[in-house]
Formats: C-alpha cells, structure tokens, sequence
C-alpha cells in the first residue's frame, strides 16, 4: 500500500520493468487490491520474488527480512518518509552494509513522522532534490519521455554519499533468522546488547553478535534504534561504543 504501490504504477506508466518482492508466498496477493497490480507488472515482463514456499502468508517479521533482498538488487535506495522506528530504516542499514547508496528525500524538520530522514541526512545521506539527482549520479541518458534507455556508468565511490560506514556489518556465518524476526524485533532486551558495548573502546558488530547470539537481522535494527537514541555511537571502522553513563543502570 501506499508509496510501493505507487512506485511499480508510477514505473509501469514509464514502461519500465518491476521486480515486487514479497513477504509471502508466490501464490498470494498481498495486500489483496494489489492483484490488477501485480498482473501488469508480470504482463510487462516484470518479476514477483520470493524466498518463502507456496502458502506462506504474509507476517511482520516476513518484511524485515525481505528488505535485504530489496537493497541488494537496487543500485540506490531513497527514502521518502521514515518514521525513527520505521522499516525504511531497516532498509537503509542494510543498503549500506551491501555497499548501495542511499538518498533521502527532504523534510519537514518539525514533522516527526520524518524523524528517520532527519536521522539519515545527519549521517550523510544524499539528500534528493529531484529526479534530475538521480539522472545526473548514474549518468543516466534520458532520450525520451518515459524512455526506458539508460546509459550506467561504472559505480563511482563517492566520499559523502550514504549513511555512516557500515562496512564491519558482514554477516559471518550466520544465516538470516525467519522464524524469531520480528518488526524492529522489540521483543529482544535491549539492555544485553549496551551491556556487551563497553565505554572506554569500541566493539564490532561481529564481537556483538558473539556475545549476545542475537541472529544479525534482528541486531542491525536495535543497534540502529540505540544509536538514533544517543545511547552508543557508530564509529566506523572500529564499531560501537556505549555513551550511557556507566554508573547508571539499564532496564
């Protein structure tokens, strides 16, 4: 609903060809007024994608894991509208762990249904003014209106583009948990991840996740969240730090 329908419409009017990944299985339409939707975008030689068997139905902790899959096949990721608890960031982390880039759409700075973009700008997010942003950062060459020709360049590295450096985020071994997932995974004690991030130096993800076995994609979030809230700091490339004071209890 919402900004993906609009954005496989707004494509399908530009003839270009969408790939829906979903958070269920290949036989169900979700949300179900996404049918007509859905056969265009197969009409069109688009693509549904999903790592679920048939019959799985649509869950909240589906989606979170899904986003990874959504990142990796883009080039870019932009953010229209993050809420400081929203899946988009999710999405965002992961783009940078994967080495995307991620663009975030201005907000308005009193409007905390935007706090997720705010959150992203301060960490370097190319902000996007316009379509024209994205033409000029890919080279892209538009020849017609709605054309669906386009010339890439080679990715370029760019020094300011993307959320802080989240290179150590590499999943070691480790396969993503679908069965303990849940949205921003509230369920899991916070306080065992800032009592395994010491004050005086940093630790890696990697260390995190070896001291609290808390599966990757369910860390990445509550690591996210504990930072948005000035709890630890991100300080790439030696990791994590604990910016609570250590004379204070956390429940």
């Amino acid at each position: 609903r919402g900004i993906d329908t609009h954005g496989h419409e707004g494509l399908l009017a530009s003839l270009g060809y969408g790939i829906v990944v979903m958070g269920c299985g290949l036989d169900i339409v979700y949300p179900r007024e996404n049918t007509k939707l859905f056969d265009r975008i197969l009409q069109n030689n688009g693509l549904l994608v999903s790592e679920y068997p048939p019959g799985t139905p649509p869950s909240a902790k589906h989606f979170p894991a899904r986003n990874r899959i959504i990142s990796g096949l883009s080039r870019g990721v932009i953010v229209v509208e993050a809420k400081g608890s929203s899946g988009s960031l999710i999405t965002a982390d992961m783009a940078v762990s994967e080495g995307r880039d991620v663009f975030v759409v201005p907000c308005n700075l009193l409007d905390h249904t935007a706090d997720g973009n705010k959150f992203l700008m301060r960490n370097g997010a190319f902000v996007l003014t316009g379509y024209e942003d994205i033409v000029k950062e890919y080279h892209l060459t538009l020849r017609d209106m709605y054309s669906t020709k386009e010339k890439l360049s080679p990715p370029n590295k760019r020094d300011t583009m993307g959320v802080k450096d989240s290179s150590q985020m590499v999943n070691h071994g480790q396969g993503v948990d679908t069965q303990g997932l849940s949205m921003l995974s509230f369920n899991v004690d916070r306080s065992l991840i800032l009592s395994e991030i010491p004050h005086d130096r940093c630790i890696t993800v990697s260390d995190i996740l070896k001291a609290t076995s808390i599966p990757l994609q369910q860390l990445q979030p509550l690591l996210l969240e504990l930072e948005m809230e000035g709890a630890i700091e991100h300080q790439p490339p030696r990791g994590y730090i604990n910016m609570t004071r250590s004379d204070i209890l956390v429940h």
